[in-house]
């Protein structure tokens, strides 16, 4: 079995030709610089070296050198096999040194075995067909050597001042970004201390050049009621990467107080962790906060002015409204009673519309007062067993009309938070207007339950009655709306406005689905 050498300090690249060679039925040995390899070879000598050129302790220019100054190994064919760099003196310099073959990676492989088979078979210098090589003293050796390293020293010194030249132009688009922008930019040390500026930061911290806050701690400038929370957020910013929206104060020598905003980001480097800090004046923002919350008050005692106007008006519609209708209800009955055997039948129409509509005014009149209290009042949220409530309310509809036939369904287990004399009104209203719609039903059929839409609760209040054209769903909870004839479904229109009211009062909402003849159902919620 033939035998290979292979050189190389690419891990990766010997173990491509190990496989390769060895895929192929060779003994394969390899090495990862020039001097390990030659050491090899003097014990085991191979039927070629295939060798890179670049390696530790021993390149492989002078391990050619030896190779073929070797008496032993002097005959065993000797292959460059690289893509260090493509400069022809290099190729010059390796035939020189007597090498029998310089090719550059990558190779298919067909075409590298075909090469290396050639080479072990032949065993013959002059594979290139070039002409015997001239023998060199040492010293020209040596010389020629030199000047092939010092080629590849003067382009690694080209490389590093290329790399130097753009680092260079990268810092000053750095230092160009940082310096146009009204943000204040700074970097800060582990310990919160000053490592870089821009003007703009200099100027938040009160101070006039970098130098004046260069290496010095964040805390300096930071006011005085700020400083242990401000160097309180440089340790967390550190422990947990950033800070974000950090509003604190910076005061200058003067005591003139600047309220910044920042932003900080922590990044590493190879001298520890560095805090990338973005740092905004929000004076006119604290200000325009001030504003809104001067208006904000300001509006609250106009709200109170206004409410405490309203609540005098609810008293004089109260007080000096019913007492001229009960007037007018009352003498119209006494017309009734006092002269029944004087008046004709219209005259007792005229009267008996009279109370009919004071009786109506009264009602609308105690509508409007509710539909404002609700309006006004506080609430109190606690848990509320929805069902058992609702039973309640549909028992005294069915104590109230005991010959209707109407099938009831209420859901169990229906539980919620909220204000339970406002859940009632909105229940009792909801309730009502089922039993009331599905009056003219042989048969009505009333369901309350529960629907879940995105996870929340939704409930629903669903009944077979008259229903309505969705044309005009809108105007349903507006107040004194009315969709149907007050002689057939009486009402004051005031009802399902007092819902709307008190569901967006509790956070939730109200909505209706009906059909003409076929019934009607309201969703409600009670938060979003």
């Amino acid at each position: 079995m033939k035998k290979i050498l292979v050189v190389d300090d690419d891990e990766n690249n010997i173990s491509y030709l190990d496989t390769l060679f060895k895929a192929q039925g060779y003994q394969v040995t390899t090495a990862n610089n020039g001097l390990t390899a030659l050491q090899a070879a003097r014990r085991n000598p191979p039927d070629i070296i295939i060798s890179d050129i670049l390696m530790p302790v021993m390149d492989g220019f002078m391990l050619c050198r030896e190779w073929k100054n070797d008496s032993l190994l002097k005959n065993i064919p000797f292959m460059f096999y690289t893509a260090t760099y493509t400069d022809p003196k290099d190729e010059k310099l390796a035939m020189e040194l007597g090498a029998d073959m310089f090719i550059l990676k990558p190779q298919e492989p067909d075409v590298l075995m075909s090469i290396v088979r050639k080479l072990m078979d032949s065993r013959k210098p002059g594979i290139t067909e070039k002409a015997p090589k001239p023998e060199l003293s040492e010293e020209e050796v040596l010389i020629k050597y030199n000047e092939a390293l010092f080629r590849k020293l003067e382009k690694k010194i080209q490389e590093l001042e290329t790399a130097n030249q753009t680092i260079k132009e990268s810092e000053a688009k750095y230092r160009s970004l940082i310096e146009t922008t009204d943000t204040g930019f700074a970097i800060l040390d582990s310990e919160g201390k000053i490592l870089d500026a821009n003007d703009e930061y200099v100027r938040l911290s009160g101070h006039k050049t970098l130098d004046e806050i260069l290496d010095r701690n964040v805390t300096m400038w930071t006011a005085e009621h700020d400083r242990v929370r401000n160097a309180q957020e440089v340790a967390l910013c550190l422990e947990r990467g950033f800070v974000r929206n950090l509003e604190i104060d910076y005061v200058d020598k003067d005591g003139r107080i600047t309220p910044v905003e920042i932003n900080a980001t922590v990044m590493k480097t190879v001298r520890g962790p560095v805090i990338m800090t973005l740092c905004r004046d929000i004076t006119d923002r604290k200000k325009a906060k001030d504003e809104i919350c001067q208006l904000n008050e300001s509006l609250e005692q106009r709200v109170l002015e206004r409410t405490n106007e309203l609540e005098a008006f609810s008293y004089s519609v109260s007080h000096d409204l019913r007492a001229p209708l009960r007037a007018i209800d009352g003498f119209s009955q006494a017309l009734m009673e006092d002269y029944e055997d004087k008046l004709d039948a219209q005259a007792k129409d005229y009267l008996t519309r009279i109370r009919t509509s004071t009786r109506l005014m009264a009602e609308l009149i105690e509508d409007l007062l509710k539909l404002s209290r609700i309006t006004r009042t506080e609430m109190d949220i606690v848990p509320l067993n929805l069902t058992r409530m609702a039973k309640a309310i549909t028992d005294e509809l069915q104590k109230s009309h005991p010959k209707r036939i109407v099938n009831i369904k209420i859901a169990d287990a229906l539980e919620d938070s909220a204000d339970p004399r406002l859940i009632r009104i909105v229940l009792e209203n909801l309730l009502g207007n089922a039993w009331k719609f599905t009056g003219k039903k042989p048969v009505a059929e009333i369901e309350f339950g529960l629907t879940r839409k995105n996870n929340k609760k939704v409930y629903f209040i669903r009944d077979n009655g008259a229903g309505f054209d969705m044309e005009h769903a809108e105007r349903i909870f507006a107040p004194f709306q009315r969709l149907h004839n007050a002689e057939d479904y009486p009402g004051t229109g005031i009802g399902l406005a007092t819902v709307k009211r008190i569901i967006h009062r509790h956070g939730g909402t109200v909505r209706a689905e009906g059909d003409p003849g076929r019934g009607a159902t309201f969703y409600f919620t009670l938060r979003e």
